[in-house]
């Protein structure tokens, strides 16, 4: 680990000499920040280092001075939004959807990981916990990055599937990142928590005393996004041409390969469509209230409920199209 820190670290000063010298003779500055409380990096030292990577090839990449700001607080990063101009931005699924008609967010690329464009969610509990079925999980409580509006649609709608209104059955810890509540768990302050499945297995050693109760359906994961006002046309065909060709560079290649990411394609808001009704959507549009008393065996799988969808009733991306 030492060694590989240290190659990390050479890489970064190279890095940052080449854009060093490029942004000396430019004058335009683009400032992105990056806030996805879903991915588990070791430490600050891997996410700063992969912030710091990416901002030293944009900068060649790109012909401008590119600024990176790594965000752990969501406070924080509304904080930065309001004093700041930021023209793109890498968040989790729930704060785009939340935010992307205020901050007039424009879905640009989206990642693939294992070869595709979306993933589930983990629920996992201690081996020692005794929770061995939904059933158990009621009064019980579960750390979450994840907050707002539409937190609790989120699992009642999409990880729970409409088998579990979460906000009635469920208490929940707010935490800032995922790292914090596998923390919470291994230290008993929690009775679960919900990771995603991706950075789990890739992370989290076998060897401690988790396990796996629960596999959600698969989540789109969320896009690079454009701030349509603060960047020009121009910047934003350079941008999307330097992310289609990141896996051939190694400052994008040390982004892409911490948060587990193979290549970028393209997306736009009609891929997300369906994600926000759902998490719109109060619990009463469900076609069937959950029992969870019918479900004999953890192990079973979860169908989906029929949903009914009501678009007068949601502003879904009413942002205009791209030009």
């Amino acid at each position: 680990m030492t060694s590989l820190r240290q190659f990390l670290k050479i890489i970064l000063l190279s890095l940052y000499f080449c854009s060093l010298f490029a942004s000396s003779v430019l004058g335009t500055t683009l400032r992105f920040v990056f806030y996805n409380p879903t991915v588990i990096f070791s430490d600050n030292e891997e996410a700063i280092a992969a912030i710091r990577s990416l901002e030293a090839w944009l900068t060649k990449a790109l012909a401008c001075d590119v600024k990176g700001y790594y965000f752990q607080k969501e406070s924080d990063l509304r904080h930065f939004m309001a004093t700041s101009q930021t023209s793109f931005g890498f968040f989790d699924v729930r704060f785009f959807i939340e935010n992307y008609a205020e901050e007039k967010m424009i879905p640009l690329l989206i990642p693939q990981r294992n070869k595709k464009t979306a993933a589930s969610f983990y629920l996992i509990v201690r081996k020692d916990s005794g929770i061995n079925k939904l059933q158990a999980l009621k009064g019980k409580i579960l750390a979450t990055t994840r907050r707002g509006v539409v937190n609790a649609n989120f699992f009642s709608n999409i990880i729970f599937e409409g088998l579990i209104k979460s906000e009635k059955y469920i208490q929940f810890k707010w935490v800032d990142t995922s790292k914090s509540a596998l923390m919470a768990l291994f230290y008993k302050e929690v009775d679960g928590i919900l990771v995603d499945a991706i950075f789990y297995d890739h992370t989290i050693s076998p060897k401690l005393n988790f396990k796996i109760l629960f596999t959600s359906q698969k989540v789109i994961f969320a896009p690079l996004c454009l701030f349509n006002e603060n960047i020009t046309p121009d910047f934003r065909a350079r941008l999307k041409q330097a992310f289609l060709q990141s896996d051939r560079n190694s400052g994008a290649i040390m982004f892409n390969e911490v948060l587990k990411i193979e290549q970028w394609v393209d997306t736009d808001h009609q891929a997300y469509v369906h994600l926000e009704h759902l998490m719109r959507s109060s619990n009463g549009i469900l076609l069937k209230e959950p029992h969870l008393a019918e479900i004999n065996d953890s192990k079973l799988p979860l169908q989906s409920f029929p949903i009914k969808i009501e678009p007068e009733a949601l502003p879904v991306f009413a942002l205009s199209e791209e030009p």
